[in-house]
């Protein structure tokens, strides 16, 4: 679990969404525990039965059904915020470089190595000043704006919207001559890291890509690459 400490910025999803995901349950669990009766009763009726699961709360008297799915969805509703606390992307903030945490996974980014910062989509980016890409996750959840001023308030760069290589992508095609055998092989492999839901594989690919000169992203279940 990471922790801030004097001197560091941590922007993660934002507190809000963390407090609807809380106590959303509540409500959803009381309008179950007033509607469950009646639903399975016209379920019985249009398909001569309900599932035994239904029938047994249906059979719970109103006074204590309520309450109990109105407890059970708050405590749903708490451990759908831990889920989306662990899942969504931290970022913390120091002088000396950005330290990332996700769904378990840290890392440490060194400020000196840090050229640009983008938002790429729905990834988070950061690119050394030579262009390679030092780090890539899904960002979906992360409080940009927020992010975007603690990093101009530490002198970071900005956090751009548009990649500064955009213009030099391509979509792949297996086999183009413009890429080696070798870089074809490795996107090839990755493509199958892909449609098999691999990551880590996918990850590790990328870097070696990048090894051998050539930058992937992914865009609309395809890949593009450009040159380093």
């Amino acid at each position: 679990m990471t922790t801030t400490l004097p001197g560091q910025d941590r922007v993660s999803i934002p507190q809000g969404w963390l407090w609807f995901f809380r106590i959303i349950g509540l409500p959803v669990g009381l309008g179950i525990g007033f509607v469950l009766k009646p639903v399975v009763h016209w379920i019985a009726s249009v398909f001569s039965s309900a599932p035994a699961a239904l029938r047994v709360a249906a059979n719970i008297p109103t006074v204590w059904l309520v309450p109990l799915l109105a407890v059970l969805g708050l405590a749903g509703g708490i451990v759908l915020a831990e889920i989306a606390k662990r899942e969504a992307l931290a970022v913390t903030i120091t002088e000396e470089g950005l330290h990332t945490a996700r769904d378990g996974e840290e890392r440490f980014i060194a400020r000196a190595k840090i050229g640009s910062i983008l938002v790429d989509g729905k990834d988070l980016v950061l690119i050394e000043r030579d262009g390679r890409e030092l780090f890539r996750s899904p960002a979906t959840d992360l409080a940009k704006n927020v992010l975007a001023e603690r990093l101009r308030d530490r002198g970071y760069p900005q956090l751009l919207t548009v990649d500064p290589h955009e213009t030099e992508y391509r979509d792949w095609l297996d086999g183009h001559p413009d890429l080696e055998d070798t870089a074809n092989a490795l996107l090839r492999e990755r493509k199958a890291a892909l449609r098999a839901n691999n990551a880590a594989e996918a990850e590790v690919l990328r870097d070696r890509l990048q090894d051998n000169g050539i930058a992937v992203r992914d865009r609309n279940k395809a890949q593009q690459y450009r040159r380093l």
